[in-house]
């Protein structure tokens, strides 16, 4: 029996296909790079960081997260339109692809090709469902999951360009240019022709018999598809964020701030809880769950704030004397990032628009702007890009959180770095500014740039009485996972120092410890704006906070329905915070 067809073969990818091909390689190649360029920030994945040079930065997930709209869009039109045009054959894994396996040559290739398609289908089907749960707020092994489907992504599709050449797919392309008739030569079938010539029938079904299945073209109906998934998706989204109300109260009222809510009024309070992941530290989770309350009397607004934390961390860069003198206890602090020696924090990030993420103002890269300095941790600046501020109250234990004041900051645009800040030696903020005003608290210690206090220092100023600071600062161990004990207070204050000396210095013995922040003067101006009072206990920090629902100064947001609020926490860490992609939207109850 001698088999001689000569078939016209068209081509097999119809121009929807093609659309919708096209556009999965777009978004996921979107997704790839900005993936990896957000992957690089983490500490344990520094090795991306050798792509650096070829990596986006800048508002970086902005990208990631628009690319992940248009593929949620994609995967929604997908399954429709395959189905509208009657091409399911051409990915069908049924009896008769197993079979192929098992033969030699163009049917084996056409299987495994099929089989690639799938693994393609599971590994996104994987990125969607994991990036969708760590958007809704989900962490820990979400994260893992996420990461190890991003990287299984991209040797996909290094075995599906090579699965496609192998199957003939480079051929197809020149007919499609130069298009002809196809004459196979004459052999008797095999099992292996029967397959093939059985897997090729399905596929060269004709346009017309496969959108016979549906009255409507099968563009429309892909195209209704993508709009229809991306309208649902942006809609569900903007429907579904957490709201906080912010109850109505007498003035008499007005919760006492002591670091505890046992207080009558904060029962009227609705709670919202958020969870918030990727942060460093908390007993190597990177996660905290934070629960939000909020009141108002009219003019004030009174806010706690209540989170998980293993421990009450306190060493905020000490002092420690050694035989050659003072040394800085850190582990990256001349670059801005870190991880060991610092304070417990807290920041609250309000906006007027709830654009994502933190009100537009995260830009990701070692140097987000290319007309400014780099940011010398590598980890990217804060700013804004369309004249808007991001209110930031940041609380910070050690620097005046326990003596019941938040720093009043904001981002905006970028500034113009100075002198030292273009050199590098010194750390470049970019939009990250403090309110007009003044605070109480510096390091007791002058600064140095990049790869500085390797060495000896001179403390600014020395215990007056060593033995009364001392046991102010309770059990001294400088393991940072130890939690220090309630009374413990790690900064000193004017009156309880004296300006640095020789002969003071002589009379402190080696091994101790003193701290690396003086508190003097009193916080002035609109930086002085909100009040506190922080406690903590059997793992969680409880953060009472007022506020005037309108300070009336440029540089704050005023608390009103609509505004949209991050909120960050940090173990004992400088800038590796938790965070949560969706924000909580403000309810003013009037």
């Amino acid at each position: 029996m001698s088999l001689r067809p000569s078939i016209s073969r068209p081509p097999r990818s119809d121009a929807g296909l093609v659309v919708l091909h096209g556009l999965v390689v777009l978004a996921s190649a979107a997704l790839l790079v900005t993936g990896i360029a957000i992957a690089a920030d983490h500490p344990d994945r520094q090795w991306l960081r050798a792509f650096e040079a070829v990596l986006p930065s800048g508002d970086v997930w902005s990208i990631h997260l628009w690319a992940g709209v248009v593929l949620i869009s994609v995967a929604t039109a997908y399954p429709a339109y395959i189905r509208a045009t009657g091409a399911k054959r051409r990915i069908a894994f049924d009896r008769m692809r197993l079979l192929a396996l098992r033969c030699p040559g163009q049917a084996r290739r056409a299987a495994m090709n099929v089989a690639v398609y799938w693994l393609g289908f599971v590994l996104l089907l994987l990125q969607l469902s994991t990036g969708i749960l760590l958007y809704l707020g989900w962490g820990g092994q979400t994260v893992t999951l996420h990461y190890v489907g991003a990287l299984g992504l991209g040797a996909f599709v290094l075995i599906h360009v090579s699965a496609q050449f192998a199957y003939g797919r480079s051929r197809q392309l020149l007919r499609i240019v130069r298009p002809g008739p196809v004459t196979l030569p004459s052999v008797e079938p095999s099992l292996a022709d029967l397959v093939r010539l059985g897997v090729e029938k399905a596929e060269r079904q004709t346009p017309a018999a496969r959108s016979a299945r549906l009255h409507l073209h099968p563009l429309t109906v892909g195209g209704l598809c993508l709009v229809v998934g991306s309208v649902t998706a942006v809609s569900l989204d903007n429907t579904g964020r957490p709201t906080l109300r912010i109850a109505a109260i007498e003035q008499a009222d007005a919760p006492l701030l002591d670091g505890d809510i046992d207080d009558p009024v904060w029962r009227l309070a609705t709670p919202v809880t958020v969870d918030t992941h990727q942060g460093a530290n908390f007993s190597g989770t990177g996660s905290a769950s934070v629960t939000i309350r909020a009141v108002h009397d009219g003019t004030m607004a009174y806010l706690a704030f209540t989170w998980s934390d293993p421990t009450r961390s306190l060493k905020h860069l000490p002092l420690v004397k050694k035989e050659d003198g003072w040394h800085l206890a850190h582990t990256r602090y001349d670059v801005e990032d870190e991880n060991a020696y610092y304070e417990d924090k807290f920041a609250v990030l309000l906006a007027e628009e709830p654009t994502m993420p933190a009100g537009g103002s995260i830009h990701l890269g070692r140097q987000p702007l290319s007309d400014k300095p780099a940011a010398l941790s590598g980890r990217g600046l804060h700013y804004t890009t369309d004249g808007s501020i991001v209110d930031v109250w940041h609380w910070k234990a050690t620097r005046g959180g326990l003596l019941g004041y938040v720093d009043d900051n904001y981002f905006g645009g970028p500034v113009d770095p100075k002198p030292a800040e273009s050199a590098g030696q010194s750390r470049y903020k970019a939009g990250y500014r403090t309110d007009p005003g003044k605070a109480f608290y510096a390091n007791n210690f002058a600064h140095q740039p990049p790869a500085g206090y390797a060495g000896s220092l001179q403390p600014k100023r020395l215990p007056l009485n060593f033995a009364f600071q001392q046991n102010a600062m309770a059990r001294i161990d400088l393991d940072p996972a130890k939690s220090e004990t309630s009374e413990a207070r790690w900064w000193m204050t004017a009156d309880e120092s004296q300006p640095y000396s020789i002969e003071a210095d002589a009379l402190i013995p080696v091994g101790t410890v003193i701290p690396g922040i003086l508190i003097a003067g009193a916080y002035t101006g609109d930086r002085a704006d909100i009040r506190c009072a922080a406690r903590w206990h059997a793992g969680r920090w409880t953060l009472e906070l007022s506020r005037r629902l309108d300070t009336g100064s440029t540089h704050d947001v005023a608390l009103r329905s609509g505004v949209a609020m991050w909120v960050a926490a940090f173990d004992h860490t400088q800038t590796r915070h938790t965070r949560h992609m969706r924000p909580v939207i403000l309810e003013v109850v009037r």
